[in-house]
């Protein structure tokens, strides 16, 4: 289960492949795996995005992750289990960064940064959004 600051946007079928589906809200995926044999892991990748709503500053942002499957694929005589594991917390920051600076003034005579009462002053500024 993805947190509501973050939505998943792709999942990939995973090694032994496993049919994936992704819930319409973006919180959950399932994954439907075959049998296991002993000693096999089922891996896979989880594309998530952050949503827009989310504040930067948050902080510990989990995901959890829940494993629910059969001691035997014998319906009949396999224990059902489930088992859930939780991400280590990641931070939602706002890396922007803004530069500026002057370009030039309307008064050539005189040199940067010395300026002049009423001298139009150009400025370029440029924001980095990571």
């Amino acid at each position: 289960y993805a947190p509501s600051e973050l939505s998943i946007v792709a999942a990939a079928s995973g090694s032994p492949s496993a049919s994936v589906s992704i819930h319409a809200s973006g919180a959950n995926a399932t994954f439907t795996v075959g049998q296991l044999a002993k000693g096999v892991a089922f891996t896979t990748t989880i594309v998530g995005r952050v949503s827009d709503s989310a504040r930067i500053g948050t902080t510990d942002v989990k995901v959890n992750t829940t494993a629910t499957y059969r001691s035997s694929p014998d319906a009949v005589n396999g224990r059902a289990n489930t088992t859930s594991a939780i991400s280590n917390g990641i931070d939602i920051t706002g890396n922007f960064s803004l530069a500026a600076s002057v370009v030039s003034t309307t008064i050539p005579s005189i040199t940067l940064p010395s300026v002049a009462v009423a001298e139009v002053v150009i400025v370029s500024s440029a924001v980095s959004i990571p």
